[in-house]
């Protein structure tokens, strides 16, 4: 949200209006402000395949689409598909690994042989991000149920916080150390 603004009134932020963009801001099916779909089949790359009809639809003949979390896994696709639309994708999740590499890290296997002392560190953050970073994915996989307490009130929502990843439980846990963390007390209040 806080990116929409400079993108589209580059002026009031100290740059020039030739550097302004248009924005269209799609949420994928069932997801953030739109419905539930109403037929099956709406998977990544359908999802791709309908951002490309959307953008053609709203009279863009050239577009660079932002993708992130699942939104990486959908601009991807649209980069595989390569429209002529496209000019390119913009990612902050992307799927680099190769295939075999990234089922490894997952599985908690250690790292490949033949691997070059950078790829070891990849591998090793890698491993790391599955086994620490991405907590909340399994638990919306395994546990939903988990999930009500984010909507149901604050105390609900910082309950779920330690279990989402270990940054999060760090954060958390100075406030019962008697610090600070941003307008966060222990007494909630």
């Amino acid at each position: 949200m806080k990116i929409i603004d400079p993108l589209t009134n580059p002026c009031a932020h100290g740059g020039n209006a030739s550097d302004a963009f248009h924005l269209a801001i799609p949420s994928m099916p069932g997801y953030g402000f739109s419905g539930k779909p109403t037929a099956t089949g709406w998977d990544v790359d359908h999802i791709a395949g309908a951002w490309v009809a959307l953008m053609k639809r709203l009279g863009y003949t050239k577009f660079v689409p932002q993708g992130g979390d699942w939104g990486a896994v959908v601009v991807d696709q649209m980069g595989v598909h390569a429209p002529p639309e496209l000019l390119g994708i913009h990612t902050n999740m992307p799927g680099i690994f190769p295939a075999d590499i990234d089922k490894a890290a997952l599985s908690g296997a250690p790292a490949p042989s033949g691997l070059s002392p950078d790829e070891k560190v990849a591998y090793e953050r890698l491993q790391f991000v599955y086994q620490k970073g991405i907590a909340y994915g399994f638990q919306m996989g395994l546990r939903p149920q988990t999930l009500y307490g984010i909507a149901d009130s604050p105390v609900g929502l910082a309950a779920y916080f330690p279990d989402h990843d270990a940054r999060s439980y760090e954060l958390i846990s100075r406030v019962f150390q008697g610090k600070t963390e941003g307008p966060t007390s222990r007494s909630l209040g």
